[in-house]
């Protein structure tokens, strides 16, 4: 589990089995990207979101835009914020990236610079597009 910015972690299925990192971090919102449970259950003490993302190019707009607005939602209501997928490679890194942009207020490009600090990810194409297109919009 890395620490993108105050209140906002990203990971992938192992994070997601850690409730020790759930408690060292506060975490009370998880988001779950890649629509698989963790062999071991959420702590009970955890919102649960199952915001199922496709990886690649099957993957619409409008649901990568919905799932950076509810960690953005979450975020600004003052949970701390886990996001995670299957490998912590790719749907978790590009919208934990665009949601560090816009609380940041700065640009995908460098929300992406941001994880490649914490994590080795390598995103699909589509997913860095949906990423930049989502920032700039919620940027508006």
């Amino acid at each position: 589990m890395q620490e993108v910015r105050e209140n906002l972690f990203f990971g992938d299925l192992i994070d997601a089995c850690d409730h020790e990192a759930y408690r060292e971090n506060g975490v009370d919102a998880v988001f779950n990207l890649c629509g698989i449970e963790p062999t071991v259950e959420y702590p009970d003490d955890v919102q649960f979101f199952d915001l199922e993302l496709v990886d690649g190019e099957t993957c619409k707009y409008e649901n990568f835009l919905a799932a950076v607005r509810q960690v953005l939602d979450a975020v600004g209501n003052e949970y701390t914020v886990f996001v995670h997928c299957a490998a912590g490679n790719s749907r978790s890194v590009t919208v934990c990236a665009a949601a560090y942009a816009v609380l940041e207020d700065t640009g995908f490009e460098e929300g992406m610079e941001r994880m490649r600090e914490l994590r080795n990810v390598s995103p699909e194409p589509t997913l860095l597009r949906y990423g930049e297109k989502s920032v700039a919009e919620l940027q508006k």
